[in-house]
């Protein structure tokens, strides 16, 4: 049976990405699909590990943009302080919110608490379609169109045709395979563990980045008194990965020491390597890449997702301020790269160069990070630029009164 439908844009890749930017584009005259190869329902849609997502106070206001930030502020917890150490060098700094005066630095939230609010808000949007359990198999493009050869469980549709294409399908793209794109991937030799973890003392909305010689350890408040836990660690080091929760508790005291007291236990325990992947473009044809399908980074900082929304909002804004004669058109996404591109490359150098600056290495270079981390904690304008680039404050523009505003 060769049933087909036409949509104004279709994203593939239904996580936490490709779900905005169908938030973002709900209500609107567009008619929009977003694909996943996983069922959307209550049993799939929460991750089985304990994955969240540190929000830059920035990505706050968007998701207000987006109308879903009222339904996941109760259990988004507020970062209200960061505290940046290295292990084994007295320099630090402390970061916080009346560094740049917001109610917070960011907030940390459950990965699947913003999928499942945002597939909720879906739900009720009539020019959204939601295309679950579909796989793209094949794509054609041409140079008004791109026509997909998807397959369902059920064989209720076999072709899609749309006039632009939004892969939004994780650093394993198939998209960008189908469409003849590569990516370079930088290993960083390093895998990253997440957990959950409770403390003997309460977190109070402090957040704290380590730097240690395998890599970095971060400590982030959650909602309900607990901690999420990303270890970074060599990938050679498999004992780490492998071992009981009383002797990873001891390697987690033993880079972080006890400013929170003591681990009284930890979770389920999640380990995934870490690579830059980078695709070597933004777009090509009518297909458009977002998300880790265009760069994965390295989580130090937690700047992935942050970065991927900003890229949504601007996408959004390019495709709306010129639907529908210009949807998906080379200039309308040459714009989106070039207005995407110097963000882009500052958030990439940025996270890059920290999970590099603080691995072990060449001595003389540990008491010029130390220097540097002095500098910035007695310095009240270092502090508020780089606490302003980490929160993505850059995105925004100001008015005439000098008032940001949304782009």
């Amino acid at each position: 049976m060769n049933i087909s439908v036409d949509y104004d844009l279709v994203i593939v890749g239904g996580g936490v990405v490709g779900a905005a930017l169908a938030c973002r584009l709900a209500d609107t005259t567009l008619r929009v699909a977003m694909i996943d190869a996983h069922a959307f329902n209550d049993q799939t849609q929460p991750h089985d590990d304990d994955r969240t997502l540190a929000l830059s106070y920035s990505t706050r206001l968007l998701l207000e943009k987006l109308g879903v930030w009222s339904a996941l502020s109760a259990s988004a917890e507020p970062i209200h302080t960061v505290h940046v150490s290295e292990k084994g060098r007295f320099g630090t700094c402390q970061l916080g919110r009346q560094d740049v005066g917001t109610p917070a630095l960011g907030y940390v939230v459950e990965a699947w608490r913003l999928d499942r609010v945002m597939l909720e808000r879906l739900k009720t949007q009539e020019n959204v379609d939601l295309l679950s359990a579909t796989r793209v198999t094949a794509i054609s493009q041409t140079n008004n169109d791109v026509d997909l050869a998807v397959s369902t469980t059920d064989d209720r549709l076999s072709a899609i045709r749309c006039r632009l294409l939004v892969a939004a399908d994780g650093s394993h793209s198939s998209i960008r395979k189908m469409t003849g794109v590569h990516a370079k991937h930088t290993d960083y030799k390093q895998t990253a563990i997440i957990t959950v973890a409770q403390t003997e003392r309460p977190h109070k909305n402090k957040a704290y980045e380590r730097f240690t010689p395998q890599g970095p350890l971060a400590i982030l408040p959650l909602h309900d008194g607990r901690c999420s836990i990303v270890m970074t660690v060599d990938a050679a080091d498999k004992a780490i990965v492998s071992s009981t929760d009383t002797e990873f508790i001891k390697t987690l005291h033993a880079q972080f020491g006890y400013r929170q007291g003591r681990f009284l236990s930890i979770g389920k325990r999640t380990a995934f390597p870490l690579y830059l992947v980078q695709s070597e473009t933004q777009f090509t044809g009518r297909t458009v890449f977002i998300g880790n399908a265009r760069r994965s980074l390295h989580p130090v900082g937690g700047q992935g997702f942050n970065l991927a929304l900003r890229d949504v909002d601007t996408l959004a804004t390019c495709l709306l301020k010129d639907a529908p004669h210009l949807l998906g058109d080379s200039t309308q996404l040459t714009q989106f790269t070039q207005m995407r591109q110097t963000d882009q490359n500052r958030t990439t150098d940025l996270t890059d160069g920290l999970a590099r600056l603080f691995r072990e290495g060449a001595e003389w270079l540990g008491p010029v990070r130390a220097f540097g981390l002095i500098s910035l904690d007695f310095s009240p304008w270092a502090r508020r630029i780089f606490s302003q680039q980490m929160m993505g404050m850059h995105h925004f523009s100001r008015d005439k009164n000098g008032t940001k505003r949304l782009p």
